[in-house]
Parts: C-alpha cells; sequence; structure tokens
C-alpha cells in the first residue's frame, strides 16, 4: 500500500496537481475574503448594480472571437513540446497584435453604442441607474488588454510545467484583486469604486508579472521564450489564416459557455430588478468557491492533454484522465454536500440582508457539480479538434434553455434564475461527455 501511494505521488502530474492545489488553497482564502467583505459593506441595490456591472462586462467580452486564450493554452504547451522557439515568437507576437486590435475596437464601440444610442433604456427599461450601468462597464473594458497579457504570461509558465510559479502568480494576483476590491468600498462603498479598484488591479498585476516573465524567460534548459522586446518586435509577423480559424471557434464555444451564468443574471436583472440581481450573483460567487477542487487539475490537464495527443500516447491519457474524473466527481461531491447543509449559515457571514440568497445556493450546489466534472473535457474536445460537435451542442442548449429560463424568473424571480442555470448546465455536460469521451476510449483501445 506503501509503495503504490509512493508511486502514485511521485508521478510529475500528481506533483504539479499538488502543488496547484496547495496554491488554490491559498488563493481560495483570500478570495472568500474579499466575497465575503464586499457584499457586507455595500447596500443590496449597490451591489446588485455592481453585478449588473460587471455581467454586462462579460456579456461584451462575448464578442472577442479571437480564441487567444483557449488557443495560447493548446499552442504554447505544443510549441514547448517541440522545442519550436520560432513558433513561441509568432504566436506571442499575434497574440499581443490580436489583443490591443480588439480591445481598442471593443472599447471605442461600447463608448460610441453609450453616447449615441439609447442603449441603456434598452437593456434596463426599468431601472433608474441604467445610464451608469452602462457607463461603468465601458469603463471595466479598458482592462481587457492587461488582463489578456496577464494570462498569456501565466501560461508561458504552466506550459514548461513550471506548476509553482504558477500557484504563486496565482495567490499574488488574487491577493490584489480583493485588497483592490475591499480596499475600494472601504473609502466608498459603491459600484463605481469598485471599477476603479479593478482597473488599479489589472494594472499592477499585467506590470508585475511582465516584468517576472522577463526575468525568467530563460530557466527552462531546454527552450527559451521571446524577450518583450523580442515579441513587440514581432508584432507585424505573419502568423498562419488557420490559427484565426481554431482561434474563433475556441472562442465560440468559451464565449457560448460564459452565456450559461451570465445570461440570467442580466434576465434577473431586467425582469426582477437589482436587487435579485444581487440575490443570484452573490449565490453564484459563493458556489463558484468549489472551483478550488478543480482549477489546479484543469490548469494542469490544459498542459499535459496537448503534450499526450502529440506524443500519441492514448493509452496512458485513457488511464489517467478516469482517474482524475473519478477523484474530481468524489471532491465536488463532498464539497457541494457540506455547502448545501451549511447554506443556511450564510447570513452569519455576509450579513442578515442577504437571508434570501441561501435557497439559492442550495440549488446553484448542482450547477457547481455539473461545471466541475463538465470543465474536465474542455482540453480533451479542443485538442481533437471537435469544436463543431461542441458548438451545436451549446446552440440547441441556449435555445431550450434561455425562453425556459425567461419563463422561470418572471414566476420566480431570482430562483427562477437559479433554476436556469442548473437548468443549462444539465442540458449540456451529458452531451459534451457523450461526444468527447467514446473518441477517447476508441483511440487507447487501438493502442492495446
Amino acid at each position: 500500500m506503501i509503495e503504490r501511494l509512493t508511486r502514485v505521488f511521485s508521478r510529475k502530474f500528481v506533483k504539479d496537481t499538488i502543488t496547484l492545489q496547495i496554491g488554490k488553497g491559498a488563493v481560495l482564502v483570500i478570495s472568500l475574503a474579499g466575497s465575503i467583505a464586499v457584499p457586507r459593506l455595500m447596500a443590496e441595490s449597490d451591489y446588485g448594480r455592481w453585478q449588473l456591472v460587471t455581467t454586462l462586462f462579460g456579456l461584451w467580452q462575448l464578442l472577442d472571437l479571437t480564441g487567444l486564450v483557449p488557443g495560447a493554452h493548446t499552442r504554447l504547451p505544443e510549441a514547448v513540446g517541440a522545442k519550436d522557439e520560432d513558433a513561441l515568437l509568432r504566436f506571442m507576437a499575434f497574440y499581443l497584435r490580436t489583443a490591443l486590435i480588439y480591445s481598442a475596437a471593443s472599447t471605442a464601440l461600447l463608448l460610441g453604442l453609450h453616447l449615441l444610442t439609447p442603449l441603456a433604456t434598452a437593456l434596463y427599461p426599468d431601472l433608474e441607474n441604467a445610464e451608469a450601468i452602462v457607463g461603468m462597464a465601458v469603463l471595466l473594458t479598458l482592462r481587457r488588454p492587461l488582463d489578456l497579457l496577464f494570462v498569456v504570461f501565466t501560461i508561458t509558465f504552466s506550459s514548461r510545467r513550471q506548476m509553482r510559479r504558477v500557484a504563486t502568480i496565482q495567490s499574488l494576483n488574487q491577493l490584489i484583486l480583493s485588497a483592490a476590491s475591499v480596499g475600494a468600498v472601504l473609502v466608498i462603498p459603491l459600484p463605481i469604486a469598485l471599477v476603479a479598484g479593478q482597473l488599479l488591479y489589472s494594472l499592477t498585476t499585467c506590470t508585475l508579472i511582465a516584468v517576472f516573465y522577463q526575468r525568467t524567460r530563460r530557466d527552462d534548459t531546454t527552450i527559451v521564450f521571446p524577450s518583450l522586446w523580442q515579441i513587440v518586435r514581432g508584432i507585424t509577423l505573419p502568423y498562419p489564416r488557420s490559427e484565426l480559424g481554431f482561434g474563433f471557434s475556441n472562442a465560440l464555444d468559451k464565449n457560448l459557455s460564459l452565456l450559461f451564468t451570465l445570461l440570467p443574471v442580466q434576465i434577473t436583472g431586467r425582469v426582477a430588478g437589482e436587487v435579485a440581481a444581487g440575490q443570484l450573483g452573490l449565490a453564484l460567487s459563493i458556489v463558484r468557491q468549489g472551483n478550488f477542487f478543480a482549477a489546479s487539475v484543469l490548469d494542469n490537464l490544459r498542459a499535459v492533454i496537448p503534450q499526450a495527443v502529440g506524443r500519441g500516447d492514448y493509452k496512458r491519457l485513457w488511464l489517467n484522465f478516469r482517474r482524475v474524473l473519478g477523484g474530481l466527481a468524489g471532491g465536488a461531491g463532498l464539497f457541494y454536500g457540506v455547502l448545501f447543509l451549511l447554506a443556511p449559515f450564510i447570513p452569519l457571514l455576509y450579513g442578515e440582508k442577504w437571508i434570501e440568497t441561501v435557497p439559492l445556493v442550495q440549488i446553484l450546489v448542482l450547477f457547481g457539480l455539473l461545471a466541475t466534472l463538465g470543465g474536465v473535457f474542455g482540453p480533451l474536445y479542443r485538442v481533437f479538434n471537435f469544436m463543431r460537435g461542441v458548438l451545436i451542442t451549446r446552440v440547441i442548449t441556449l435555445a431550450v434553455g434561455i425562453p425556459a429560463g425567461w419563463w422561470l424568473i418572471r414566476q420566480y424571480g431570482a430562483t427562477g434564475g437559479a433554476l436556469m442555470v442548473v437548468l443549462l448546465f444539465a442540458l449540456h455536460v451529458p452531451l459534451i461527455v457523450s461526444l468527447t469521451l467514446p473518441e477517447l476510449r476508441t483511440r487507447a483501445r487501438a493502442q492495446v
């Protein structure tokens, strides 16, 4: 038994996952502290307005069909595995160019719509602060290029399997975000203060990780990453047009998946008001803390799966993937079961004004479990290039879920919004599993 445990814990994947999990533990504590402090310090209506701002910002980002982040999770590990320094430079220069062009166009377009059209009243006809909500969403778009650069620099470390550094970066990132958010509402407990705090956070973290990347880019003995100046100079380098198609498919997949949580909050705010939107947003925030169990595994899978497929090692991948899936099911089931039982104590942490969030959390534990299990299939179907089938399943899910969810929200308010989230994931996750898992099993059996 001891020998078997020793073999398990000596595996690179397991050690990397444990390292990331320790880092995620620190992130969870810091994030939880911030997520409790902000709604406690703000009025229900102001927090609800902030939820509408952030989800509107999220919906606007769905226009980003470049697929930069999913593409980086695939292309950078592939280039590292092939020891192709030219591919690294070309992708990172392409990433920078595309991020800057998209971000500038996105901000300009939303600002123009806000100033020249009745966008605010069309979105929120019954809210007095509709203009302010859209205006704050415009300001938040300014952080987008900084966040995109932070992500790609972080991926450069995970693609080299430097998971201790990734864990440190993630912990520091969450610490700065929580400090900026709590500090902002301590000064002014209004949504505009949170906007200022998040802009400061994005600028700080992007600057820090860029400096760290530059100082550590030569640390891997097998490959050297390009310098910041090389990336800037390479911004005009040509890049395969096929990458645009790959990026578009990945972006469309990612953006459609975000609709599963963004739309219910927006529809709830429009139909049931700011307070109901705040209750649903807070409940989602609480349940998302369960990402602690899956995030480190997912981060590791994003690097491991493309490398395994690149080697054609499907037999071992099939074996390890089933183990990961089983472990996640057990861990997530335990966490969300405990969260369901402890939900009545939420007002002790967040304040009595949020007591109506309790049943929403208890409903959304199903969303948490489904999202955890469904999330690990993402790296698999991307590397298999099953994007068309996945996109079709997402469109079918939204076509069924949106009208049903709208009816639920009109009938039950924030509770209907929670039911809508669960409905969307309950429809979609089984479809993804049935599409992806049999293909991996077939390829593994072919190697027996």
